[in-house]
């Protein structure tokens, strides 16, 4: 194990600590203090394992209704699923006329 990781205290799995966005790193959390399995969690919010393993990736982010489902299930703020500082930084980046 490198410094990059750690063991999930309910799963027992070797997880890391570095997130590609601030939105997968919401939605691992969210499911890590669930004590849910990414199967668990998709079930839950009725999608497919390989869309929560995605997210947590950073290869893709939370459609509207899943970030709103995502919420529900877990009491957490809608937009720490569907704000990250690259849409932040996008913003404020003015563009060339």
């Amino acid at each position: 194990m490198n410094g990059d990781q750690f063991v999930c205290s309910s799963c027992g799995a070797v997880v890391r600590k570095n997130f590609a966005n601030p939105i997968a790193e919401a939605v691992f959390n969210a499911r890590i203090i669930k004590k849910l399995t990414q199967s668990e969690f998709a079930t839950l919010l009725g999608v497919k394992q390989s869309a929560i393993g995605a997210i947590e990736v950073g290869i893709r982010k939370p459609s509207p209704a899943l970030a709103l489902a995502l919420s529900k299930a877990t009491d957490v703020p809608i937009e720490k699923f569907i704000i990250d500082t690259w849409d932040e930084q996008e913003a404020k980046t003015p563009t060339a006329s």
